[in-house]
């Protein structure tokens, strides 16, 4: 899990300038006894209230982002932010749903409201203060849905809820900050996919669909962001140490299992058939052999008469 947590947070630092030019500040000024440079940036994380989000909110926050949470359940918003600021993070988060687009414009709005107010950076034991400023450097797309099983068993709402999660939250947040990074010059957006955004496994049709649908995505806005600053990226985890999860491993570890049993045979398969040939050439050679031997005795024993 930590990989990945440590994957995220090194995609939203990589080395290119977050801010662009003209009225947004220039990360260069840097802050004495800190390690990075000019105001926190200003980091979105939609679903980081469960699984890795809250890890993933406090790597962020260790590397000097100001961090924004969205998610559905207040109280466990409440936790992961908390986890934040109890490290001395500067950290709040806001209740909506990523496929409801009013709540994901409110959401955008307050983010920008909180990243305005500023921060303090801890400097040689005095606290430094930081003029924040409305707009976003980096979005983290972690929530998500997953809905597994052969397709007989699967719902019509179980691709509906799925593509809406999953597809639709990705899509519409994506439409609200790229602007507001591509004025900038300069951003980096990150959507959590998964492993089977890549493979196919069987009982994920639903799942799979959904996360090869967030690769198209991102491979359409990469283009549309060419020239602009914005870099777009995916993240394709596989099995990962979270209860919600655990559906998701049994299914692919059961897939997994059924193709080594598959491999296994044809392994055995195989080793017969080597040594069935191997034991008919042996007893051809052995034929020829007894042949080639009794000819051999014959002429030299006619000879010899």
């Amino acid at each position: 899990m930590y990989v990945y947590i440590f994957r995220v947070a090194s995609r939203v630092f990589s080395p290119h300038p977050l801010r662009g030019s003209g009225a947004m500040h220039e990360l260069t000024a840097q802050l004495p006894g800190t390690t990075q440079k000019g105001p926190p940036l200003r980091c979105i994380v939609t679903g980081g209230s469960s699984g890795i989000g809250g890890p993933i909110c406090r790597e962020l926050r260790k590397r000097g982002a100001n961090v924004f949470i969205t998610g559905r359940q207040l109280a466990n918003l409440q936790r992961s932010a908390d986890g934040v600021v109890s490290e001395g993070g500067y950290c709040t988060f806001g209740v909506g749903d990523v496929t409801v687009e009013a709540d994901v414009q409110r959401l955008f709005a307050e983010a920008q409201t909180f990243f305005a107010e500023g921060t303090t950076v801890n400097s040689f034991g005095a606290d430094v203060w930081v003029q924040g400023e409305a707009g976003v450097d980096a979005l983290v797309t972690l929530a998500g849905i997953g809905r597994f099983g052969p397709i007989e068993k699967l719902s019509e709402p179980d691709f509906s809820s799925s593509v809406d999660v999953n597809v639709k939250g990705v899509w519409v947040w994506a439409r609200e900050v790229l602007p507001a990074m591509k004025q900038q010059g300069a951003g980096q957006v990150v959507f959590i996919s998964w492993v089977t955004g890549l493979r196919k496994f069987g009982k994920c049709s639903v799942y799979g669909a959904s996360k090869w649908a967030v690769q198209g995505i991102a491979g359409s806005l990469r283009e549309e962001a060419r020239g602009t600053g914005v870099k777009i990226a995916t993240l394709c985890p596989g099995s990962v140490a979270t209860p919600w999860c655990m559906c998701a491993c049994v299914c692919v570890s059961e897939r997994e299992r059924e193709r080594e049993t598959e491999r296994e045979k044809e392994r055995v398969c195989e080793s017969v058939n080597v040594n069935v040939y191997v034991c008919v050439c042996v007893r051809v050679c052995v034929r020829v052999y007894s042949c080639v031997c009794i000819i051999y005795m014959y002429r030299h024993t006619a000879l010899a008469l």
